[in-house]
């Protein structure tokens, strides 16, 4: 059976789990779970009123949904999930994909941790009048107005990059021993918001469209529809009618949350499906352009070398 959690107004506290007695807390920064739920910990660390960090590592007895209401959009802290970027030792059945995730609280969102699979995950909260003053003359541009106005709603997802997972990597390899630990995860918090910033800020966008309450949620049934069976090219039809909404604005509102169109989105997930076939389960590369559904082999090579920038046996080598 599975447990929903309601975090509605504890964006960054310690005691979203508290409250029904799912966590002990030990001196309160960090959260110990006990063995009904699972084992693990979530750690703040909040050196400045202005900025925390909170690490998720834990691994879960049954399937939990954190679900958040929306909620007025004028909060002092933007809050950005860093989920998924460091690989467990062993790799759980459903890959579980890298991605950095931020939003303004007016939105409706639930996010889904299954049992068995660890969890890695690093939440960074930063106040919205130091963001402005870090980001300088970028504040011009229409992605960060959104994010730091107050005005608009917003959700920004980007797939977690080599750099942002080699920054999370950092972090939580740090013993805890170190006596300037929390300065240490303080510092790698601000380093992720930045290399998250510098790659939202590539995006080509002209205008920001608000997102109704409910939006958010139905985009990523669309991302996890879209991304169920890589052997199928998506039906835009067919996730329109999921979305609620016609094809014109799904197009828009999708490219505005993940940066990509609905297309290409799904080819980079395909590809990164592709190259973790190669190297992890070590299938050859016929194998795996048939589990991708590629009938032609040299359409697989150039699609991979496209969005790879090696050809897969290259890539299967180098692994």
């Amino acid at each position: 059976m599975q447990l929903v959690i309601d975090s509605s107004g504890t964006a960054g506290r310690i005691d979203v789990l508290s409250e029904d007695g799912h966590l002990t807390s030990t001196d309160h920064i960090e959260m110990v779970f006990p063995p009904a739920l699972g084992t693990g910990t979530i750690q703040r660390f909040a050196l400045s009123p202005l900025l925390f960090v909170m690490l998720h590592r834990y691994i879960l007895s049954r399937d939990v949904e954190l679900r958040r209401r929306a909620e007025p959009s004028d909060q002092p802290m933007i809050t950005f999930s860093f989920r998924n970027l460091v690989r467990p030792s062993t790799p759980p059945a459903t890959p579980m994909r890298p991605a950095v995730q931020v939003s303004s609280s007016d939105l409706d969102l639930a996010v889904s941790f299954p049992a068995g699979t660890p969890i890695y995950t690093i939440i960074v909260g930063i106040n919205v009048t130091l963001l402005r003053q870090l980001l300088g003359h970028q504040v011009q541009k229409p992605l960060v107005q959104a994010l730091l106005s107050g005005r608009q709603s917003y959700l920004y997802e980007e797939m977690g990059s080599l750099a942002v997972q080699q920054i999370a990597a950092d972090l939580l390899a740090r013993p805890e021993t170190d006596p300037l630990f929390a300065f240490y995860v303080t510092v790698k918090g601000q380093e992720l918001v930045y290399q998250f910033m510098s790659e939202l800020l590539q995006r080509d966008t002209k205008a920001v469209y608000s997102l109704r309450e409910d939006e958010g949620k139905r985009l990523f049934m669309v991302r996890d529809e879209l991304t169920r069976d890589l052997r199928q090219a998506p039906s835009i039809p067919q996730l329109a009618s999921v979305a609620g909404m016609s094809e014109s604005k799904l197009r828009r509102l999708f490219r505005q949350v993940f940066g990509l169109s609905l297309y290409a989105y799904y080819q980079t997930v395909r590809m990164q499906e592709a190259a973790r076939l190669l190297r992890e389960a070590k299938l050859s590369v016929s194998e795996t352009g048939y589990r991708l559904g590629f009938e032609n082999l040299s359409h697989f090579t150039r699609v991979f070398l496209k969005y790879l920038g090696q050809k897969p046996k290259q890539y299967a080598k180098l692994g």
